[in-house]
Formats: structure tokens, C-alpha cells, sequence
């Protein structure tokens, strides 16, 4: 199902967990974070991750594939970046992340994924 309204035209979390939850139902798992507040390379910014349910298994691309991408059309001027976790720390101590294109031809190998947004 193709999401007509966008983000900025009376949206609001509620229609961000309604189009993730297919992939909730099969087992993954969701975290909002909202980063308006923090001191980082996040800041001003949402993010929304998703993980396998075991943290350690490696996410099936196909199974999320199709919400990742109704998730960056509803989200429209709003979305900010999509990131594969590389799993290893980098020299200040924190995980690695790589920014991807996020698109039909996308392929991914992590076990965990983050969408960031403008709120």
C-alpha cells in the first residue's frame, strides 16, 4: 500500500509505526529515537532502527526491503540518511555506520539498519 499523505501534512509517529508494522509482526525489531536534544552527529534529527530480534542474526533484506522504501516516500523532503551498522568500533569508540542509497537495487548485510528523519 502506498502512503499518499507525506510526513509534513498532519502526520505524526503513529503513521510511522503503522507502516513498520508488517516487518514487526515477522520478528524484527523497532526503535524510534527521537535525537533533537543530543550532542552529537544525530542532532536535530529522529532516527528509526531496525534490528533483527536477535541482535545477532544478519536482517533479511527482502523481508524489509519494501516498508525501508514506503518509509523514505512518506517521510518525502523529511528523510535525512539510511545506514548499514559495519559492527566495528571506529578510533572515538563508537560503531561504524555507512550511509547508503537507499533505492529498489539497495542490498544490504547487517543485522541492524537506521532511517534518520527531520521531525
Amino acid at each position: 500500500m502506498k502512503y499518499l499523505k507525506k510526513f509534513n501534512e498532519a502526520s505524526n509517529i503513529e503513521d510511522i509505526k503503522d507502516i513498520l508494522l508488517e516487518i514487526e509482526d515477522d520478528h524484527y525489531d523497532i526503535f524510534i529515537y527521537d535525537h533533537k536534544h543530543l550532542v552529537s552527529d544525530r542532532h536535530g534529527s529522529s532516527t528509526i532502527s531496525i534490528s533483527s530480534h536477535n541482535h545477532y542474526d544478519k536482517l533479511n533484506w527482502d523481508d524489509i526491503k519494501d516498508c525501508c522504501l514506503r518509509l523514505k516516500d512518506y517521510l518525502g523532503d523529511n528523510f535525512i540518511k539510511f545506514e548499514n551498522f559495519e559492527g566495528t568500533l571506529n578510533s572515538n569508540g563508537n560503531y561504524r555506520w555507512k550511509e547508503i542509497e537507499l533505492n529498489e537495487h539497495t542490498q544490504i548485510d547487517s543485522e541492524k539498519v537506521i532511517i534518520s528523519y527531520k521531525p
